[in-house]
């Protein structure tokens, strides 16, 4: 908007509608005169011609009238008299007077006065005394007609004069008209060039740099006219253009600084988070990396991270960035006031220059961050809302750590609890077995006479059982042994295969179908433990020529895994036989929330058949499966 003070005021006689409209009114009266005054010269000489015709033919009429007064003849009288009358008609006509100025001064009307006078008073007298006296009147009139006719001479001459003064007066008029105009032309064109020309030539060169972006520029001329009126309201459009130009580039700034900021803040979350998942456990190191990268993008500091366990009053770790890695607003153990109540905890100032934000996940409590300050610079809402993030990021960490350890703990005893069922099913039982062959030894002994041959038999089920005991003692160090590498399952099941063909001398073959199949950590291992027991039992049972391992997954999205031999086929009363591995294999596929089936195929052999959900598996559309 234009401001009040610089309204556009345009003074009348600065005007340039009201100075054009001046020139052209002035050009248009002095064209308008011109042609009234060459209308009213040309209307005044109108009658010039016929007045000198008439006064030349008074000459003529003047000597006719003479030669009919020297006739002899009394008959000329009536024609004399005829042609006075005509005489009179042509010298008092309008032809004549009409061309006579009324002024007395002036030399024509004063020539016609004399031509008049002796008209009057000499030649009509002498005609009038013809009839009586002709010859004294002929002499009279003779005389006064060489008079008259120098006076018609004269008449006539100032007629002419007359009539070119007013033929000259008409080409001083037009010459002075055209003189008139060309100089308000040229005037027009002075003024053009002094006063409008320079002040619009600047407010040109302004639009021109408005037009290539620069509304810094400003036109100069204040005048009162219209181009001083569009030089103002320019000057005031190109200032409220840059202002707002102004304020936009302030804006823009102001969103880049916070997008920035804003950037910065997902970075080091980022930043943060991968390194908090990068580890297993709450790492000193990792926090400690962590509050450094929280220092730096914040800018505050010495940043302190005080872990303590739920509902403890005193911290048990202490990670600061700080040199000498003991802050003095420290009060340890008493650290009460500085973790404050257990949840909901809430971000608060403990001091003037201290803010505490608690590191919770949930309803429990794992510490608190410390962020130190100066007197009167309290950290931004952004800044506490960065620091919050970065608690809840440590929390986090803190209960994804400690729930797996407690993970691996509870699978620790899991396996633990296998282990000892596995030790309890067979090599308890062996060594029990062998126990009662001691006794029976023993018995042998505390005879009198003992038997040899029983004593042999005894013996020799001795040796057996300790072979026996031997190798599944092996067979359960070896599963015990039994690990996931990197490789994966596959790699796994492959190695597995080959260690076991190479000693039993049986061809092996897998088909391993569940490479897209997210399996976890603890069903992978199951898988391959029972998987390789299932081929333990097949090498020391079934007498095959030929083993397969299937594993595929269904299109319900189940894992199925076979391990098929052509040997001679499992008992049909094995349940009641000691299966111990076949047990074994029962409590794993139970742990994975799967069933186990052992078929006697038509073809011969055995088919042990154990399925299972994965986890994080789902359905699979049929049309895909096929």
């Amino acid at each position: 908007m234009v401001d009040r003070d610089e309204a556009p005021q345009i003074l009348p006689k600065r005007s340039l509608v009201v100075r054009v409209g001046l020139l052209m009114a002035a050009i248009t009266l002095l064209a308008v005169l011109t042609m009234i005054g060459s209308a009213v010269i040309a209307h005044t000489a109108r009658g010039d011609a016929a007045a000198i015709n008439a006064s030349g033919t008074l000459r003529m009429q003047a000597y006719r009238m003479a030669t009919l007064m020297r006739a002899p003849e009394q008959a000329a009288w009536p024609e004399l008299r005829a042609r006075m009358k005509e005489f009179e008609a042509t010298l008092y006509g309008d032809a004549v007077t009409g061309a006579i100025p009324g002024a007395d001064f002036n030399a024509v009307h004063q020539r016609y006065a004399r031509v008049r006078r002796v008209w009057d008073e000499e030649m009509r007298p002498a005609i009038e005394t013809y009839q009586s006296n002709p010859r004294a009147a002929t002499t009279e009139y003779l005389e006064a007609v060489a008079a008259f006719v120098t006076q018609v001479d004269e008449l006539v001459n100032a007629l002419q004069r007359q009539a070119e003064d007013k033929v000259q007066l008409l080409r001083v008029v037009q010459g002075a008209a055209l003189f008139l105009t060309l100089g308000l032309v040229f005037f027009a064109m002075y003024k053009l060039l002094i006063d409008v020309m320079p002040p619009f030539r600047d407010l040109m060169r302004v639009v021109d740099e408005a037009r290539k972006g620069n509304f810094n520029a400003r036109t100069s001329y204040r005048g009162s006219d219209e181009i001083g009126t569009v030089s103002r309201t320019f000057n005031a459009m190109a200032a409220n253009i840059s202002r707002n130009y102004a304020e936009l580039e302030r804006r823009v700034k102001s969103k880049t600084a916070a997008l920035e900021e804003s950037n910065q803040s997902l970075q080091l979350l980022y930043d943060v988070s991968r390194r908090l998942n990068a580890t297993h456990g709450d790492t000193g190191d990792q926090f400690q990396a962590v509050l450094s990268e929280v220092e730096r993008a914040l800018g505050l500091g010495p940043i302190t991270l005080c872990l303590s366990n739920p509902d403890s009053a005193t911290a048990y770790n202490r990670l600061t960035t700080l040199a000498n890695d003991v802050p003095n607003f420290c009060d340890a153990p008493h650290c009460a006031a500085c973790l404050g109540e257990s949840p909901p905890a809430r971000t608060r100032h403990v001091s003037k220059t201290l803010v505490s934000v608690p590191v919770t996940d949930g309803e429990r409590r794992y510490g608190a961050l410390l962020v130190p300050h100066a007197p009167g610079h309290a950290p931004s809402q952004r800044q506490l809302r960065l620091c919050e993030a970065v608690a809840e990021h440590v929390a986090t960490a803190i209960t994804l750590s400690r729930q797996s350890e407690q993970q691996r703990r509870l699978a620790l005893m899991d396996e633990r609890a296998v282990i000892a069922r596995e030790l309890h099913d067979s090599l308890a039982q062996a060594l029990s077995y062998l126990k009662i062959q001691v006794s029976r030894l023993q018995a042998e002994y505390r005879k009198g006479a003992p038997d040899v041959a029983a004593m042999q038999g005894v013996t020799e089920e001795l040796r057996e059982g300790l072979n026996d005991a031997y190798r599944q003692l092996r067979e359960l160090l070896n599963t015990f042994r039994l690990t996931m590498t990197d490789a994966g399952l596959h790699k796994a099941l492959q190695r597995t295969a080959g260690e076991l063909s190479e000693q039993s001398r049986l061809p092996i073959r897998l088909d391993f179908g569940l490479d897209h199949v997210p399996l976890t950590p603890n069903e992978e291992v199951h898988l391959l433990q029972t998987v390789r027991e299932a081929l333990i039992n097949v090498v020391r049972h079934a007498d095959a020529s030929h083993a397969r391992v299937s594993l595929q997954q269904d299109e319900d999205g189940r894992v199925i895994a076979e391990v098929v031999d052509d040997g001679v086929g499992i008992p049909e009363n094995w349940e009641r036989v000691n299966h111990y591995g076949i047990k074994i294999m029962e409590e794993r596929v139970a742990g994975l929330g799967g069933n186990l089936e052992i078929e006697r195929p038509v073809s011969g052999g055995t088919c042990i058949r154990f399925t299972f959900r994965p986890a994080q598996s789902g359905t699979i559309i049929a049309s895909q499966a096929h």
